[in-house]
């Protein structure tokens, strides 16, 4: 299983993780994205190649 974090401080909205994430992990709220399903992370790398403000994070726990 992994830990997915993002820092809402970075975080611009764009929504490019949530387009992009293929297990559906993120939402786009009010103050930006955020990961609703990290049990489904697969670590496939895909969000922290989109996300623009660097404001994601994985590990693995």
């Amino acid at each position: 299983m992994f830990l997915v974090s993002v820092d809402i401080q970075k975080c611009k909205g764009c929504g490019g993780c949530v387009i992009i994430c293929p297990r559906d992990v993120f939402e786009l709220q009010q103050e930006g994205a955020s990961a609703v399903k990290m049990r489904d992370c697969v670590y496939c790398e895909s969000c922290l190649s989109v996300c623009p403000a660097e404001a994601l994070t994985i590990a693995d726990i």
